[in-house]
């Protein structure tokens, strides 16, 4: 193929199996004109009728004739050239097309349906492709290629069904009840429009197990009309009579007549598709005149909309973080097969192929630094490498082109030279290694520019394609919109109250809002600190077999990780551990199967490295994660919560919600029968304290709220120091209990509504049960009282006890938290140590928490390159060195153990000895000579670098402590650090709190630290990371959707819901 020809699949409109594939010559934008490279496209119904000719019902346009055509009319891509008088587009913007390229605002005309892509216009199933500029869209940020791909005709349509007699600007939908036929693009596309906007939905089709996923996706009511032939009688007896407001009407004439049955007075039938048949028939035909008037409906045909209410939709879209449901993508070669499952009707929502899109490049070519060389030379207009199947002639500088390039003054600046490299880097790349680290590295040797990195980076590592293989996150059930006057008049009286703020109670909050159940949620802080500890973390969540652990190659699956977690639980208690037991099983469940969709759906992001967090005691079958899954959020703890927050925020201003700040709850009460039925308590002083701040207790007045259910989602004791020593369990963690703490949480984390649940009747499990870290800093800069922070480390640091000795196998950083605790405790001091290097520390020493990590949390690419390919670590590590009492920088070792001696005097530690010392280092250099050794440390460091992520930006290279090469010489005091409570108050899988007699409580419920993550302590004894901000999200959801589920109706999908 030469340099200006490019692939395309072509019909004679002669049938499915006569598809072919052919060449065709690059376009040229012309004046007003983008040339679009086509990463994605997605198919509809549509596109198989044009491919076998039947694509002639409407009248502006005429049949198709023999001549070739381009099939398909909805893509989604990126802007690579652009003609003279465009201002709108730039060269790198992602864009979807338009169905109707002339169809721009207000009704369709008939001249405007002579511009439909892909007939009677050449469609989008190419690699390039001019659209004229008013042809496009901005593709949603929040969607990947091929889920932007899915819009513009199936939920463009949908929108247009829904929407199109609202005025623009103001799409509505609550209060009203959809209908959707069938499990197709519009159908789904529908179903999730209207459950975002607030609707009741009801899908109908003949297929049982796509009605399960339309309950999984929301659906209120499923009706199968091949068992149930009049569904509309099921219609109107879900809807109490009322019949429903918009029907979207996908069957034609055979089923038009049950939806005038279905349909309530004054209500919408869009008429979409004629599965049923398209030419007229006697036996078809409907007296519409007298059906319209007999409830006064509006009977209106659809296709498609303007570009106006395209952009309308996409803000939506952003706004609700809607993602379409892509059913399967085809490699584009594959074409022709993809029209025949489409035709075959087996898909539930769209199917797609996947051309060149950078958020799915890293599986379709066999090597990263072909993609990255791909995605180098497409930035800078000159097109992909020759491994792929359209090179283009590298442009001389100079050219035009150039002129519209996003980074006009840097290309002015440096055209010539920086061109001229791309055009060198371009072969080269094609020789670099394997993996995308070392390919990135050698780009940073290359030359590659700055913002060329920033570019690679956020494009291809830190952005996480949608995993097709999920169940959708979507809440289902019945809504409170649907509830009858009554039951809306009491729950509007008395709402749901959530105790607690934190992450766990948002998301119950965002889950009864779902819904539209009142909800109050009531906190003792002020609003600065909604979200609670989650705002501090480092954003780690726990999946299993995620996009980002397959993309990594790491093989892992549901029964290692199960074995993983029961291993590291190690449940040994019959009655107590009940409810932990099948919560275990049922996180993992939802780690495997729903987490990653749930959290990308509401707007969340992973960093490309998978962390490998507790890397085990040593054995198979004990503690740890036998493969790397802690996922770090891209914007740390305070982007998890504001995914939640934002939704529970809008819910509050659209009178949803309501937030009560600054009251403290004391007692919860009960009525005559033992329901759970509010909360009293104190109004605490106003106080403008800054997040975390340790805030004032003044009491100004007392409160009660009533309500239909209580929440306690308040947190555990890890901020209460006292409460941490009174739970102490010395018979494990002895043979005291420790002096000296740093402390992990807020002061406001102080464990009271457990004491307050339990005042009550509420059964308090696993107190002994809690996750204190060994690697605690004192920070020099707190924010609350004794503030502490955890050092993440990897396993290179050499670890040694107060008494100078090295801690015994498997006792090494990062590897198992709980044993070494008790290893510490068991000295009878509360601190040990670790020595370390420059080297080791700038690659190794992690801090944990969102304040410490300011490249992740601000979402700066270029201080993340920083961190990664730098040599004197993280700006706050730094910062430690300088400032933090735990520290000693010195250049020799004599200095070093002098230092730190001064420090053992503090904390009444014995005096180390200088020889002592220098004989444990030595022995433990004495392991890398050779890149094999007998000593576990330095085998569980060559392990780690055997994950390729980790042996380029997370564990230095083996070497000698005493080697001045990687001096100065680190010694770091590791204090005990308080965090989290592992026990807590026993609920049911539905998160319903239990009594010590194993009844459910009515009416009160516990999610999060308070219920230990779940059940009373779904951990057991052991934590693998990752687990307590996905604890909190699994038992808060089932917090909300438990609640939602008593007082309006359990959802039909109940048998779905089993494992949350």
């Amino acid at each position: 193929m030469s340099n200006d020809e490019i692939k395309r699949w072509q019909t004679r409109q002669d049938g499915l199996d006569k598809l072919f594939l052919s060449k065709g010559p690059l376009p040229s934008p012309g004046p007003n004109e983008v040339l679009v490279r086509i990463n994605a496209v997605s198919l509809n119904f549509r596109d198989t009728e044009v491919a076998m000719g039947h694509y002639s019902h409407h009248k502006s346009i005429n049949p198709g004739d023999a001549e070739p055509l381009v099939p398909a009319s909805d893509m989604c891509g990126a802007v690579t050239a652009v003609g003279p008088g465009v201002g709108e587009w730039q060269v790198g913007d992602r864009v979807v097309s338009i169905f109707n390229q002339s169809h721009l605002e207000g009704q369709i005309k008939a001249a405007d349906m002579k511009s439909g892509l892909g007939f009677p216009l050449e469609g989008v199933l190419q690699e390039y492709r001019v659209f004229p500029a008013a042809g496009l869209v901005r593709a949603p940020k929040h969607l990947s290629d091929e889920e932007a791909a899915c819009l513009p005709i199936a939920a463009v349509t949908a929108w247009m069904a829904i929407n199109q007699f609202r005025p623009l600007g103001q799409p509505g939908g609550a209060d009203e009840v959809v209908v959707c036929q069938g499990t197709g693009g519009v159908a789904i596309s529908g179903l999730q429009i209207a459950k975002a906007a607030g609707a009741k939905v009801i899908i109908t089709s003949s297929s049982d197990s796509k009605l399960e996923k339309a309950r999984a996706l929301g659906a209120d009511h499923t009706v199968n009309y091949r068992t149930t032939p009049n569904w509309d009688e099921k219609v109107n007896e879900v809807t109490n009579g009322e019949g429903a407001d918009i029907i979207l009407e996908t069957g034609g004439a055979k089923t038009l007549r049950r939806s005038f049955e279905a349909i309530g007075f004054g209500g919408t039938i869009a008429c979409i598709g004629y599965l049923s048949g398209k030419v007229d028939d006697e036996e078809d035909r409907t007296n519409v005149n007298l059906l319209a008037l007999r409830k006064t409906v509006t009977l209106k045909g659809l296709i498609n909309g303007p570009r106006e209410r395209f952009e309308e939709m996409v803000g939506f879209y952003e706004d609700k973080g809607i993602k379409p449901v892509v059913d399967r993508v085809f490699p584009f070669d594959k074409a022709d097969e993809a029209l025949k499952y489409l035709y075959s009707g087996g898909h539930f929502g769209k199917v797609v192929l996947a051309l060149f899109a950078l958020s799915c490049c890293c599986h379709l070519a066999s090597r990263p630094s072909e993609v990255l060389a791909d995605i180098v030379l497409t930035l800078w207009h000159v097109g992909p490498v020759s491994k792929y199947p359209h090179p283009r002639q590298f442009p001389a500088p100079g050219t035009p082109s150039v002129a519209s390039h996003p980074n006009q003054s840097i290309l002015d600046r440096r055209e010539v030279t920086s061109r001229a490299r791309a055009a060198i880097m371009a072969p080269r790349l094609l020789a670099l290694p394997q993996t995308p680290s070392q390919t990135l590295v050698a780009l940073a040797s290359l030359g590659a520019s700055a913002w060329l990195l920033k570019l690679i980076v956020r494009h291809i590592l830190l952005r996480s394609p949608a995993n097709r293989s999920r169940k959708s996150p979507s809440s289902s059930g019945p809504h409170f919109a649907a509830m009858s006057a009554d039951k809306k008049r009491a729950l509007q009286d008395r709402p749901v109250l959530i105790v607690g703020g934190g992450l766990a109670g948002l998301v119950a909050a965002f889950e009864l809002s779902e819904r539209g159940v009142p909800t109050i949620v009531i906190d003792q802080e002020n609003d600065q600190n909604l979200g609670g500890q989650a705002f501090w973390s480092l954003g780690g969540i726990f999946c299993v077999d995620s996009v980002e652990q397959r993309r990594m190659g790491i093989k892992d699956s549901r029964e290692l990780a199960m074995r993983d977690w029961f291993g590291s639980a190690a449940f040994d208690r019959e009655r107590e551990d009940t409810w932990p037991r099948r919560w275990a099983e049922a996180f993992v469940n939802f780690a495997a199967d729903e987490m990653e969709a749930y959290v990308k759906a509401r707007g969340m992001g992973f960093l490309f490295n998978v962390g490998w967090a507790e890397r085990g005691c040593g054995r198979a079958e004990g503690h740890g994660n036998s493969v790397p899954r802690f996922h770090v959020t891209w914007g740390t703890g305070p982007e998890v919560v504001r995914v939640f927050a934002e939704p529970v925020k809008r819910a509050a201003e659209n009178g949803v919600v309501q937030f009560r700040f600054r009251h403290r709850v004391d007692e919860i009460i009960t009525d005559e029968t033992g329901r759970a039925v509010g909360v009293r308590g104190k109004i605490l002083a106003p106080d403008d304290s800054a997040r975390g701040v340790k805030s004032s207790r003044e009491v100004v007045s007392d409160f009660e709220i009533l309500g239909s259910a209580v929440a306690i989602t308040s947190g555990g004791i890890g901020g209460n120091v006292e409460a941490v020593k009174k739970a102490w369990p010395v018979d494990r963690l002895g043979p005291k209990v420790p002096e000296t703490f740093v402390v992990g949480v807020p002061a406001h984390v102080d464990g009271r509504m457990i004491g307050i649940a339990e005042e009550v009747g509420a059964n308090v499990i696993n107190r002994d049960r809690m996750w204190h870290y060994t690697e605690g800093l004192e920070n020099w800069n707190p924010i609350w009282p004794n503030h502490g922070i955890r050092v993440l480390p990897a396993p290179s640091s050499l670890w040694l006890d107060a008494t100078g000795k090295r801690l015994p196998p498997f006792l090494f950083p990062g590897a198992d938290t709980l044993a070494t605790l008790k290893h510490i405790c068991g000295t009878g001091y509360d601190y040990s140590w670790f020595i370390l290097d420059q080297s080791i520390i700038a690659r190794e020493f992690a801090l944990s928490g969102s304040e410490q990590n300011p490249d992740v949390t601000g979402k700066s690419v270029w201080k993340l390159l920083t961190r990664v390919f730098g040599k004197r670590g993280t700006v706050p590590v730094q910062n430690f060195q300088k400032h933090g009492r735990d520290f000693v920088v010195r250049d020799n070792l004599a200095d070093l153990v002098q230092g730190m001696n001064e420090l053992q005097r503090e904390r009444g530690g014995p005096v180390l000895d200088l020889d002592d010392v220098r004989e444990t280092i030595e022995l433990r250099d004495g392991q890398f000579d050779n890149a094999y050794s007998k000593d576990a440390q330095a085998m569980l460091i060559n392990n780690g670098r055997a994950y390729w992520a980790d042996s380029r930006s997370r564990i230095a290279p083996p070497h000698k402590l005493l080697d001045a090469a990687h001096g100065p010489l680190i010694a770091v005091r590791m204090n005990l650090l308080t965090r989290k409570t592992l026990g807590g108050i026993e609920t049911n899988l539905e998160s319903n709190v239990m009594k010590a007699d194993g009844q459910k409580f009515a009416g009160l419920y516990a999610a999060g630290e308070a219920a230990g993550f779940g059940g009373g302590g779904v951990h057991g004894y052991n934590s693998l990371e990752g687990t307590f901000l996905g604890g909190c999200i699994f038992s808060g959801r089932a917090a909300g959707r438990g609640i939602a589920d008593e007082l309006l109706g359990p959802a039909e999908a109940k048998g779905a819901k089993a494992n949350l």
